[in-house]
């Protein structure tokens, strides 16, 4: 799901940026230089964020080898949910 909201927050942006561009630029008229490479521009911002939003989701993750043991029940008291990694031997 992060994933997928990554990718439109991505879309959103280059949208966003493309807009910003044709309304700056079409002030100043069709003939100036970056309004041809409008999409080209938006595209690459989108990808950046791309980039830098799936970066950012991956640098706090977990290495695949880590397992979960939920809370527990212990003599009436909970017990906190632990992280550990599985060793291979």
């Amino acid at each position: 799901m992060k994933r997928i909201m990554i990718l439109i927050i991505a879309l959103l942006v280059g949208a966003i940026v493309m807009a910003l561009i044709t309304r700056l630029l079409r002030e100043k008229g069709a003939e100036h230089p970056v309004f041809q490479y409008r999409m080209i521009v938006s595209a690459a911002v989108g990808l950046v964020c791309f980039i830098g939003l799936s970066l950012m989701l991956e640098l706090g993750a977990g290495s695949p080898q880590t397992s979960y043991t939920p809370a527990q029940f212990v003599d009436g008291n909970i017990t906190r949910g632990t992280f550990t990694e599985e060793t291979k031997e």
